[in-house]
């Protein structure tokens, strides 16, 4: 009844929620929830960040009553609802799921969508400040304005593990431009090791500020079984903050360097932009990352992607550039657990072939010329457009052990 008074509304049983924003500030009020939600007259939502909540929880019961709701970055279809487009999407969905091409100018006008989407990020505010004119420039200073919030979070967690969690947080871009992106400690401080930083990646991935892509040393459906907890990538939770975070250096990024990147005009790895992307993406459709890092029978080493479970089989999932005319990395590992690949898919009147998928991002079609503009997506037969409700990536299939004839 004082709530209703001092605010001036009615509050309604069983129809009214209240909020308790930044709900860290006010650590009883959370501990108080079991006794509200036991009164049974209203509803309540706790909101606040992940890494402040937690750090506010040390001293005070967290009750049974909480319901957890894990919130991400806004996908590549709710980005293209905030745009007020809702036709693209059912449209590529369709044309997946009937194995059907977009073609070639819609492939650039998705594909330029899709890096819209990957330079501003999926993080609401910075959507709804790149809505207003359409300006990168001001959408960027949005984001460091949200990474700035997660170092301030960051300098709440105990100061050694908070100290190491921003270090990394920091090294993220750097780490992800090598050849090699599993998590180097000697990139961070000379002569540590990775054990030093354990609590602080658990701090981390705890907090859904990073998503964390763990070794599996024997690929299989019970795949948490086999994880390594002492090697590991970190990929930022969004893919937007990590194009922030790698032009963080320069006092702020103009617009006209967002729309050079925009239109591929930019000379920078964007490799790792696309790769961050998939490793969103998995996370977002509730798959846990995983990697495979092996040696064939001769003793040569090999690296898949990603790998997750698609019922009782094992998926690999590769990221190529456009350039890259090979999958040697699939081949072996198709070879070397053959009796794990991934299911069947149609492949003709009585037959079945296995299929696997090859993540490609390219500009330019076959035979263009090379000063045309890149936006086409590259496609290998059977060809197949940008899935939505499942990896929503630009995903290629090809049959287990196929070749390209003449090339």
């Amino acid at each position: 009844m004082k709530l209703q008074v001092s605010e001036g509304v009615t509050l309604h049983r069983r129809e009214s929620l209240i909020i308790f924003d930044e709900v860290r500030l006010y650590p009883k009020a959370r501990q108080m929830i079991k006794h509200l939600v036991a009164d049974r007259r209203f509803d309540y939502i706790e909101t606040g960040s992940l890494i402040s909540i937690m750090t506010s929880a040390e001293n005070i019961l967290i009750p049974s009553e909480e319901i957890r709701i894990r919130m991400h970055p806004m996908d590549f279809e709710e980005f293209l609802w905030a745009m007020g487009d809702a036709v693209t999407a059912p449209f590529i969905k369709d044309r997946f799921e009937n194995s059907t091409p977009l073609g070639n100018p819609m492939h650039r006008s998705v594909m330029s969508k899709y890096r819209e989407y990957m330079i501003v990020g999926g993080m609401p505010q910075a959507v709804s400040a790149y809505l207003d004119g359409k300006d990168l420039g001001r959408t960027d200073r949005v984001k460091r304005g949200i990474l700035d919030l997660y170092r301030s979070d960051f300098s709440k967690i105990s100061s050694r593990t908070g100290a190491k969690a921003e270090d990394i947080f920091r090294k993220i871009p750097s780490m992800l431009s090598r050849a090699n992106r599993v998590f180097s400690p000697g990139s961070i401080k000379k002569g540590s090791r990775t054990r030093e930083y354990v609590d602080s990646v658990a701090r981390l991935e705890g907090s859904m500020a990073v998503n964390v892509c763990r070794l599996c040393t024997d690929p299989d459906v019970a795949m948490n079984l086999y994880l390594n907890d002492g090697v590991f990538k970190c990929y930022m939770a969004d893919t937007g903050l990590l194009i922030t975070q790698s032009f963080l250096a320069n006092v702020a990024t103009p617009d006209e360097v967002y729309r050079s990147l925009l239109f591929d005009r930019l000379s920078v790895n964007k490799g790792m932009f696309f790769e961050n992307m998939v490793a969103q993406e998995l996370t977002y459709n509730g798959h846990g990352l995983a990697f495979s890092a092996f040696k064939n029978g001769s003793g040569k080493k090999y690296e898949v992607d990603f790998l997750i479970v698609e019922g009782k089989k094992i998926l690999p999932i590769e990221v190529k550039s456009s350039v890259s005319r090979k999958h040697a990395s699939l081949d072996a590992f198709i070879e070397k657990y053959r009796r794990r690949r991934q299911g069947n898919l149609p492949a003709g009147p009585g037959r079945r072939q296995p299929l696997f998928p090859i993540v490609r991002f390219r500009g330019v079609p076959r035979g263009a010329r090379r000063n045309r503009p890149r936006a086409q997506p590259c496609r290998h037969q059977p060809r197949h457009p940008l899935p939505f409700g499942g990896h929503r990536a630009d995903a290629a299939f090809r049959p287990l052990g196929h070749r390209r004839s003449g090339r």
